[in-house]
């Protein structure tokens, strides 16, 4: 195997190993919910503008990567969750 495909192969590794990292992540904190362990502070709150905020702090990754990432909400939108767990999943 030469030098390129050993670099393509472990780029290929650390993604995936980053997908089972969060997976895991997930169902600790599915558990921990279940569990009662993690109280969730319900609000309501403008989903739009969360979505907003997300994208915003993911767009200099997406650009570095040459993505184009926007949000488009035609509707205001209103929720009664935790914002801050709905932001950190995301």
């Amino acid at each position: 195997m030469d030098v390129a495909h050993r670099e393509e192969f472990l780029n290929l590794m650390g993604i995936e190993s980053d997908r089972l990292e969060r997976l895991v992540e997930e169902q600790l904190q599915l558990a921990r919910l279940d569990s009662g362990a993690l109280p969730l502070e319900r609000e309501q709150f403008d989903l739009d503008a969360l979505v907003e905020g997300v994208v915003a702090s993911r767009l200099p990754l997406a650009e570095a990567q040459g993505v184009r990432l926007l949000a488009r909400n035609d509707a205001f939108v209103a929720v009664d969750a935790d914002p801050r767990e709905l932001s950190r999943s995301c």
